[in-house]
């Protein structure tokens, strides 16, 4: 049960990652490119919800005819009765030869050759690997994580970019999402550590008009934190709530 709600939780996760994906890819398209994706995900869904209606719906049991019934009957007792006392007597003569031995099976040889011991992955490698691929594609011609650090003292820092939504307050979610899901990786990862960093970048227009890719989010939580949290029941609401430290940019403060 406890495999099947984690394989139940990671779909829910995958699903939810995607509808943010769709919701970014809507954004930054125009026209019959919005039109478009809008008709191509709604067409995703529809497949996706027949799925589970397809598996639950209750098999048809075949119909059985009573004339097909009733030659198959006829057929067996013809069969039944065209064994002649002969072939009957042949085989019940028809023993296994006392005299003859059973030769032994062949037991395999072990095998020869060992495994090779694999090279244990470097902490950095790790989690390198952990946070990568755990954000939503980018939707601004910008890598989504810009740079992952792991310092001799513990101190992980990590770089990424914010996406683009439909609203401010959108944006604003998705940036508290991205840092409930990079910290969720850094715990789940195994990776030791002291504190993490998370700085997160986002394009702000200056007062004469210029788009500069800024730093608008930065936030520190101790391992002591970290670990404190339920996440199961963690809200990414909070996330800032519980940071040691957190600078907001005035544009991104609820």
């Amino acid at each position: 049960m406890k495999t099947l709600g984690k394989v139940v939780q990671q779909i829910v996760n995958a699903l939810f990652r995607l509808w943010r994906w769709w919701m970014a890819d809507i954004t930054k398209r125009q026209g019959i490119g919005k039109i478009a994706s809008i008709s191509i995900g709604l067409f995703v869904i529809c497949c996706v919800c027949s799925i589970p209606i397809g598996l639950t719906s209750p098999r048809r049991q075949p119909i059985v005819r009573p004339s097909v019934v009733a030659q198959e009957t006829a057929i067996q007792e013809a069969t039944a009765q065209e064994s002649t006392p002969l072939a009957i007597a042949a085989a019940a003569t028809t023993t296994a030869d006392p005299t003859a031995t059973i030769s032994p099976t062949s037991t395999p040889a072990p095998p020869t050759n060992t495994p090779k011991p694999t090279a244990t992955s470097s902490p950095a490698t790790n989690l390198e690997q952990a946070v990568r691929g755990k954000l939503a594609q980018s939707n601004r011609d910008l890598e989504r994580i810009q740079s992952v650090e792991l310092a001799e003292d513990g101190v992980i820092t990590i770089w990424w970019t914010i996406n683009d939504n439909l609203t401010e307050g959108m944006i604003k979610t998705s940036a508290k999402i991205d840092a409930k899901d990079l910290l969720q990786a850094i715990d789940e990862s195994g990776v030791n550590y002291t504190s993490i960093i998370l700085q997160g970048s986002f394009p702000l227009v200056d007062a004469f008009g210029a788009t500069e890719e800024r730093y608008v989010v930065k936030a520190t939580y101790s391992k002591v934190t970290v670990d404190k949290i339920v996440w199961s029941n963690f809200n990414h609401r909070n996330v800032y709530v519980i940071a040691d430290e957190v600078t907001i940019h005035p544009a991104f403060q609820d």
